[in-house]
């Protein structure tokens, strides 16, 4: 006899369900919640650091070719 894998996640919820009180569900959610919201903002200063690293590369490039100009007129 074959198990359907939607009738075990049935079952898992349902078990899962009984062993949280209300109060422990809100607070699991809550938690749950925050610490999705620190990883999305630990992305983003992940993101703006990559973006400022390459600025400044580009920046610099753009220095030494200043420098290189005022130092070799073309």
């Amino acid at each position: 006899m074959a198990i359907k894998f939607d009738d075990l996640v049935k079952k898992k919820k349902e078990k899962v369900q009984l062993e949280f009180s209300d109060v422990s569900r809100k607070t699991f959610i809550e938690s749950f919640k925050r610490k999705k919201n620190k990883a999305i903002t630990k992305a983003k200063k992940e993101e703006f650091k990559k973006e400022l690293r390459r600025a400044k590369k580009k920046r610099s490039i753009k220095r030494k070719g200043m420098l290189l100009d005022s130092v070799h007129p073309k």
